[in-house]
């Protein structure tokens, strides 16, 4: 009994370990996602494609629910045949490279998605509008992504319900603000239907990359070791 006891508090101490990785990893990519976005705009250019307010709704809204939901995320498989953690070994161990890369991805989906609204001829209430959706799709799948170490599968939207429910209540208040009043308070529009297919499939093709992105470095990681 005690050895089994032993054996289970292990096993609880990874997964809590490693739900606390999660929800770190995801706020620190949408953070530095962010960062990037107005960084990038600046060097090019172009004129802030997310206002200040908009950084807040996207910290204080979209994102907490999900980063929340990251905390009952189930124990991953093989937990216990993992080896110990070395002493000393940092939470971001083999992650930086995955932090810097959705940064640029999201980067290039929001920033390119405002600079193609600007160039078809929408105001620039319309592009940030574009650009906070983008950044909020974005961020949204990379809540699912960072919810495993392995690539997203069914098993990812099935295993943790409170994640699935967190994302959903994100884009359901994302579309409030989209459709209601409340958007003139953040300099909000409704979004052109050529627009939001635009942001879609970019916004997929950009989480299919980072994915892809995960594997290489999982791969990279293991011939190192």
């Amino acid at each position: 009994v005690l050895f089994r006891s032993i054996v289970a508090a292990i096993r609880e101490g990874r997964r809590i370990y490693d739900n606390i990785r999660k929800f770190v990893l995801f706020l620190l990519r949408s953070n530095v996602g962010e960062v990037m976005i107005i960084a990038s705009a600046l060097l090019i250019g172009l004129p802030s494609p997310l206002l200040p307010i908009h950084i807040l709704w996207v910290n204080l809204v979209t994102d907490s629910f999900p980063a929340l939901a990251l905390a009952a995320q189930p124990e991953e498989r093989g937990i216990m045949a993992r080896p110990p953690r070395k002493p000393g070994e940092s939470m971001f161990t083999g992650e930086y490279s995955l932090l810097f890369i959705a940064g640029i991805l999201n980067a290039l989906v929001t920033v390119g998605i405002f600079a193609l609204a600007l160039r078809s001829g929408f105001s620039l209430d319309v592009a940030r509008t574009g650009a906070l959706t983008s950044t909020i799709l974005f961020q949204m799948g990379m809540a699912f992504s960072s919810a495993s170490t392995n690539v997203i599968s069914l098993q990812t939207f099935t295993e943790n319900i409170y994640l699935v429910a967190a994302v959903a209540l994100s884009i359901f208040l994302q579309i409030v603000l989209l459709i209601t009043d409340l958007g003139t308070i953040l300099q909000v529009h409704s979004l052109p239907l050529i627009l939001s297919e635009e942001m879609i499939a970019a916004t997929l093709i950009a989480l299919i990359l980072f994915e892809c992105s995960k594997v290489v470095t999982r791969v990279i990681t293991l011939r190192t070791q």
